[in-house]
């Protein structure tokens, strides 16, 4: 059983949420015209925008990397792995779905496996052309 009053209260927490954050948005863009945007704080003194005054008054340029676990978190690696992962998903995830009424007619004759590799090519196409990154 649902109780009335923790779902209204609840309701009215998430609506003034969603009516706070464009009345700060409007605040910071044309009433509070003094807001300044700051650069980032990057261990030390901001000598430019591409490097500070590190430890012992050395100048430090600024790195992202990661320093830990290279060899288990490397790039390559997660990428194979996440790759393992997610064609497993899939294809677990596309077994299931051939046992379904609604797909076995939209599908009509095709194996599973015709299914999955139509999906496998179609659907990073398809993310693609949405996404907009088949035309660079």
């Amino acid at each position: 059983m649902v109780d009335t009053f923790n779902v209204l209260v609840v309701f009215a927490i998430m609506l003034g949420l969603l009516i706070i954050l464009p009345i700060g948005l409007f605040y910071y863009a044309f009433i509070d015209k003094d807001y300044q945007r700051v650069g980032i704080y990057l261990g030390g003194g901001n000598i430019d925008s591409t490097s500070f005054a590190g430890a012992m008054a050395t100048t430090q340029p600024i790195e992202l990397k990661n320093y830990y676990l290279e060899r288990y978190f490397g790039e390559e690696r997660l990428c194979n792995i996440g790759l393992f992962v997610c064609l497993t998903l899939m294809f677990i995830m596309f077994g299931a779905a051939s046992n379904m009424n609604g797909v076995n007619e939209l599908m009509g004759s095709l194996s599973i496996l015709e299914r999955m590799l139509a999906f496998v090519v179609l659907a990073p196409l398809a993310g693609g052309v949405l996404a907009g990154s088949i035309a660079s």
